[in-house]
């Protein structure tokens, strides 16, 4: 994912606030990137992506090193390629049948140069239109891939609920200690709206890029590396 990676479209929201004068309202401002899965048009490809769903269930290794390019990217920062390094880095190091799992389950996009894009959030063709509107760090960004993502005054469920999102799109807070929580201190790009979401319902920009192209001798996975 690119370092401007930027939005498909602001929304504006209204959210009530306690205050010690009573209930009062403020605006802020969303970015909101409506899931989309192009790849479920593809026939071909969309039976692929049920069987190494079905491996990634079962834990199926051969099958998933079989359909592994030889020269397939797991770190580019790194410098990790091949079936090897997918091996080793992500199916054994990084838990990499849940996360195989969950970003074919997410949906793909079809790009420009004949691969296919897993998760949606990482195509980077959904925000070029309006790329240089926002500066944005991916370590220090994340996609809601829920409906309706609670945004909480505090880390516990039991919190005031601040706002409820659809797929927004919010920064991290670099010094919350998220990495290490099952909570995410975020904000609006505004900075009008903050608070503490669970962070099972955020795809970081800096997680895996799937990508899968086909070949002669059929699909193949020729990516899954993060932003390094």
């Amino acid at each position: 994912m690119k370092k401007n990676l930027i939005f498909l479209s602001f929304l504006c929201g209204l959210i009530a606030c306690e205050s010690s004068k009573g209930q009062e309202k403020f605006s802020y401002q969303t970015i909101s990137v409506q899931p989309v899965d192009e790849t479920k048009a593809l026939p071909d490809l969309s039976l692929f992506v049920k069987q190494l769903i079905a491996a990634s269930e079962r834990k199926d290794t051969a099958f998933v090193l079989s359909v592994v390019d030889d020269s397939a990217a797991v770190s580019y920062g790194g410098g990790l390629y091949g079936k090897e390094a997918f091996l080793q880095e992500f199916i054994r190091y990084s838990n990499g049948f849940e996360k195989l799992k969950q970003v074919l389950e997410l949906g793909g996009t079809v790009e420009e140069d004949d691969t296919y894009l897993f998760p949606y959030v990482q195509s980077y063709k959904l925000y070029k239109a309006q790329v240089d509107t926002i500066e944005i760090d991916p370590f220090l960004m994340a996609i809601g891939i829920d409906s309706a993502l609670v945004v909480y005054s505090k880390p516990k469920e039991n919190a005031e609920k601040k706002a409820v999102l659809a797929y927004p799109m919010l920064q991290l807070d670099p010094d919350s200690g998220y990495m290490q929580s099952n909570w995410a201190k975020v904000s609006t790009f505004d900075n009008k709206l903050k608070g503490f979401v669970k962070k099972d319902k955020l795809y970081f920009a800096a997680d895996i890029t799937l990508n899968i192209q086909k070949k002669e001798n059929g699909f193949k996975i020729i990516a899954i590396a993060p932003y390094d």
